[in-house]
C-alpha cells in the first residue's frame, strides 16, 4: 500500500508542477509609447497605460489618428473570460477620418458596450474584444497583445469591423510600443 502511495505521488507531483507553470500569464502592466517607424496603421502617436492584477486588466489610451483627430479612454476587462456588459444611453461624437479619408465628425447613439478578454498561447498573448452596439449598427474591435524583447516591447495587432454607416467598414493595424 505504501508503494502505491509513493508511486501515485511520483506521478501526481510533476503534473501539478506542469499545471502551475502553465497557469502563469503575461503581465502587460506599464506605460507604452508607439514606435511609428515600426508600426503600420492609423495612429500617428499613441500612449497606452496598462494596469493589471489577477482579476482584471485596464487599458488607458490616447491615440492621435491620421489624417487628424484623436481618441482616448479607458477599457477594463475581466481576466476570467467573462463578459462585461454596460448599457449606455449617450451620444457619441468622434472626430476622425471618415469613410473617404477626410476628417469629419461622426455622430451616433451608443446603446451597449460588451468587453471580453481571452488568454491565448498558454498565457503569452491576450485578446481583448469590444462590441459596441449603436442605434445605427455595430462596431466590433479586436486587439491582440503580446510582449517581445524580454518585456521591453508590446506588439499590438488591432482589427475592427463596422456595420454602422457613420464609421469606416474595416480598419486595422500592427503596432509596436516600447516601455516608457
Amino acid at each position: 500500500m505504501k508503494k502505491l502511495a509513493v508511486v501515485c505521488c511520483l506521478i501526481v507531483m510533476p503534473m501539478l508542477g506542469l499545471w502551475a507553470a502553465s497557469a502563469a500569464v503575461t503581465d502587460f502592466s506599464g506605460t507604452w509609447v508607439l514606435d511609428p517607424d515600426k508600426s503600420q496603421g492609423l495612429y500617428d502617436e499613441s500612449t497606452w497605460t496598462i494596469t493589471q492584477d489577477d482579476k482584471q486588466i485596464a487599458v488607458s489610451h490616447f491615440n492621435a489618428l491620421h489624417p487628424g483627430g484623436s481618441m482616448s479612454g479607458t477599457d477594463t476587462y475581466k481576466l476570467d473570460g467573462s463578459e462585461t456588459v454596460k448599457e449606455i444611453n449617450g451620444h457619441v461624437q468622434v472626430v476622425g477620418p471618415g469613410t473617404d479619408g477626410v476628417p469629419q465628425t461622426l455622430s451616433t447613439i451608443l446603446v451597449k458596450l460588451v468587453r471580453n478578454a481571452k488568454w491565448l498561447d498558454d498565457g503569452k498573448a491576450l485578446e481583448l474584444t469590444r462590441l459596441r452596439v449603436f442605434s445605427d449598427g455595430t462596431l466590433s474591435e479586436t486587439d491582440r497583445l503580446e510582449l517581445a524583447d524580454n518585456g521591453k516591447t508590446l506588439k499590438l495587432q488591432s482589427r475592427s469591423e463596422s456595420t454602422s454607416p457613420t464609421m469606416p467598414k474595416q480598419k486595422g493595424g500592427n503596432y509596436i510600443y516600447t516601455r516608457k
